[in-house]
């Protein structure tokens, strides 16, 4: 079982596979497209699990987020400024992942 970690940022993102200890492996970034931003963030989130079976996923982005609703709308995103439910879209990548979801700044 595989726990992903991914960070979206102003400009790029980032994912990696987190083992007990912790221990990152697979850290791989793209930068954030003009435009598919999802169709971007997802490849890197499949890219970097592989053939794992992914029980957990932590996201931390960029503000401002709703931790609540799942939502967050970086700023210098535009495609995504309104706006874009990423706890949503991850889960359907990882249905039976445990979701976890915070600003950036709240991460460690």
């Amino acid at each position: 079982m595989a726990i992903l970690a991914l960070d979206i940022g102003a400009t790029k993102f980032a994912a990696g596979v987190v083992r007990p200890g912790p221990q990152v492996r697979e850290v791989r970034r793209v930068d954030v497209p003009d435009t598919g931003v999802w169709d971007a963030c997802r490849a890197l989130l499949l890219e970097v699990a592989g053939r794992e079976s992914v029980s957990a996923v932590g996201i931390g982005a960029a503000g401002p987020v709703d931790v609540r609703s799942g939502v967050t709308g970086p700023l210098n995103i535009p495609e995504w400024k309104a706006g874009f439910p990423i706890v949503a879209a991850v889960r359907e990548l990882f249905p039976a992942a445990a979701i976890r979801f915070a600003i950036d700044g709240a991460c460690l």
